[in-house]
């Protein structure tokens, strides 16, 4: 049985170390394939030796392209089961099996979500092909929920949450209030946040007469003229405000992140919309204390009453305080409490073999 996974390899950070999780773990049983397309040769380094890699590299040029069509036509045609990554990718797959209906089986896969920024024509044309579709794997309860409500496909959509490699998990030792650091993983995009971020820590300042040092490792989102116009706003807000700029800082991308939530005393995620963050199912794992917003699953991820992490309104610069102040002051006992806690829920939820598990019993369904 040979099984493709389609991906547009610009999608963010997380959802490259989720795919390539899943994408190793299904190769160990089926005959798979991976057809990355805007591929960058950079991303997929950690892929297994038994997966077989097709590139369609990056071109200047956006939306649907002929070639990308073309090419990934002729490899659905050669597969029986498709599994499609993100809603472009599902698209072109609409469009193969719409114009040429193969006999075989594709899966969708989404780890986004409905929000206001995405395009509504792109959300719509998404959605109407989910009707070709033979189930939709989403990795949020909202978006199945969402996706449920829709026209024939109440019947073949599911949630499985993102499974994580078995990181290591480290009792931490929390640094005096002053000389906590936190750190920001993902994207430098619009829908992460960072202004109202930047202005809750001069607010922080104000109140408490002091910083924890802050990271951000991510690259710029620089696809999305909102995320650009974010980014400059944010240099200027630095510039104008030297206190906060001394102990904030983008520090790029970083492959190997695990000692950033080691070293860590708190992840921020306070993005306006969000799938299931893969950092936070990392964070839980290592024992890195958790600020999120209170969107998507994330409540029932962390606990509407800080079981597992701390919540906040991320349309409120004063609720994102909080929670900063909530990451500094809290004594440790508790902030140890929490990431125990964390753990053990990151085991039952978001354990590799559990996301495996899951995948490969819809396979077989399939076959």
């Amino acid at each position: 049985m040979r099984i493709l996974l389609v991906i547009d390899t610009l999608e963010s950070g997380g959802a490259q170390r989720l795919f390539v999780n899943l994408a190793n773990g299904i190769s160990k049983i089926f005959d798979t394939w991976i057809l990355l397309y805007n591929s960058t040769g950079e991303y997929f380094h950690k892929c297994d030796n038994n997966l077989k890699i097709i590139e369609i590299r990056k071109t200047p040029h956006r939306g649907i392209k002929l070639n990308t069509y073309i090419r990934i036509w002729k490899e659905i045609k050669r597969s029986d089961l498709i599994i499609s990554f993100m809603p472009s990718s599902s698209i072109y797959c609409f469009l193969s099996r719409s114009f040429f209906n193969w006999n075989n089986k594709l899966i969708c896969n989404e780890v986004s979500i409905n929000n206001i920024l995405e395009s509504k024509l792109k959300r719509l044309i998404t959605n109407f092909s989910y009707i070709k579709s033979d189930h939709i794997i989403c990795n949020t309860k909202k978006q199945r929920d969402y996706l449920k409500n829709l026209p024939f496909l109440n019947n073949k959509v599911s949630t499985i949450y993102n499974g994580c490699k078995d990181i290591k998990f480290y009792k931490k030792e929390f640094k005096d209030n002053k000389k906590k650091k936190l750190i920001i993983i993902g994207r430098v995009a619009y829908a992460k946040n960072g202004l109202r971020l930047l202005k809750s820590l001069k607010l922080f300042h104000q109140k408490h007469n002091f910083l924890p040092k802050v990271e951000w490792a991510g690259r710029l989102d620089a696809s999305r003229s909102k995320s650009n116009k974010l980014y400059n706003d944010m240099k200027i807000f630095l510039k104008e405000n030297p206190i906060v700029c001394k102990n904030f800082e983008f520090i790029g991308e970083v492959k190997e992140i695990e000692d950033l939530y080691k070293n860590a005393d708190g992840l921020i995620s306070v993005s306006i919309f969000e799938g299931l963050p893969y950092v936070i199912c990392e964070a839980m794992f290592s024992g890195c204390p958790v600020l999120a917003s209170n969107i998507s699953d994330n409540g029932i991820i962390l606990g509407e009453n800080s079981e597992r992490g701390f919540l906040c309104n991320p349309l409120s610069i004063q609720s994102i305080c909080g929670g900063l102040e909530n990451l500094i002051f809290s004594p440790e006992e508790k902030l140890l409490d929490m990431t125990i806690k964390s753990r053990t829920f990151a085991e039952d939820h978001f354990s590799l073999q559990k996301m495996l598990n899951s995948y490969k019993n819809l396979i077989r369904e399939f076959i």
